[in-house]
C-alpha cells in the first residue's frame, strides 16, 4: 500500500467519524428540545392562571442541569424535578427540607432553578466530599444550602420532598409532617404504582385526617397540604 494510498484511508476514517459526531450531535440536540416540549405538556398549567405568571416567564422551562445529572449515579427524573420546580416557583415557598439519603442533585437543581433556601441532614448526603465538590463545581450560593446535624420540631418548611430512596414511608412521614409550615406541602415521587408500603401509608392518611392527593402524573406523587 502506497503512502498516498495510507493517508487517504486515515482521512477517511476522520471523516466518518466527523460525519457521525456531528450526526449524533444534531440527534442529541433534537431530543432535548423534544424533551423540553414533552416537560412543559405534562406538568399541565393553566397559562391563563394568574399564579402561574412566574412559571410561564421562565426561559428554562423543562430544561435541567444536564451535566449536573450526568454526574449523578441515580438522579430523580426530569419531570418529577420540573414539577418541583414549578410547585415552588408558584406556591412561592422559600423553604424547602429534603427527606432521607440524597446524592444531592435535587438540593443543588432547586438551589438554582428556584430561589428556595434548601435544607436536609448532613448526614444524608451519600458521599459529602463529592457533594461540596459539586456545589462548587456549579457554583451554588452558599445561602441557598443548609446542612443540619439534626432536625428540631420546631423547624418548619414550606415544602418537604421525601427523597426517591425513601423505604420508611409511615416513619418518613411523622418524622417530617409536624416540620410542614401552615398552608405547606409534602410531596412522595415514584408513586405512580403504588408499592406496598405507600398503600401502608395512604391508610394511614385516611385514617388521621391528612388533606392528601394521589397524582399520576408520569411517575406519580402523592401530595399531602396543611
Amino acid at each position: 500500500m502506497s503512502n498516498t494510498t495510507r493517508y487517504i484511508l486515515i482521512a477517511s476514517v476522520f471523516i466518518v467519524l466527523a460525519i457521525g459526531f456531528t450526526v449524533f450531535l444534531v440527534l442529541f440536540l433534537k431530543a432535548r428540545k423534544l424533551k423540553k416540549i414533552i416537560l412543559k405538556d405534562a406538568i399541565k398549567l393553566d397559562a391563563l392562571d394568574e399564579k402561574n405568571k412566574a412559571v410561564f416567564e421562565r426561559k428554562d422551562i423543562g430544561e435541567m442541569i444536564w451535566e449536573l445529572k450526568d454526574k449523578i449515579n441515580n438522579p430523580l427524573d426530569d419531570i418529577s424535578m420540573e414539577y418541583f420546580i414549578t410547585t415552588i416557583i408558584r406556591n412561592g415557598f422559600k423553604t424547602v427540607w429534603i427527606e432521607n439519603e440524597t446524592e444531592g442533585y435535587e438540593i443543588i437543581t432547586l438551589a438554582l432553578k428556584t430561589k428556595t433556601k434548601i435544607s436536609t441532614l448532613k448526614s444524608s448526603i451519600i458521599d459529602l466530599n463529592k457533594f461540596k465538590e459539586l456545589l462548587a463545581e456549579f457554583n451554588v450560593p452558599e445561602d441557598r444550602v443548609e446542612l443540619i446535624e439534626k432536625k428540631n420540631l420546631k423547624d418548619k418548611f414550606d415544602f418537604v420532598i421525601l427523597s426517591n430512596r425513601t423505604k420508611e414511608y409511615n416513619t418518613s412521614f411523622d418524622n417530617t409532617w409536624v416540620n410542614v409550615d401552615k398552608n405547606g406541602m409534602l410531596i412522595i415521587t415514584d408513586c405512580r404504582k403504588l408499592t406496598r408500603d405507600q398503600k401502608d401509608l395512604i391508610r394511614y392518611l385516611k385514617l388521621i385526617g391528612i388533606r392528601f392527593e394521589h397524582q399520576k402524573i408520569h411517575e406519580g406523587f402523592i401530595i399531602a397540604a396543611k
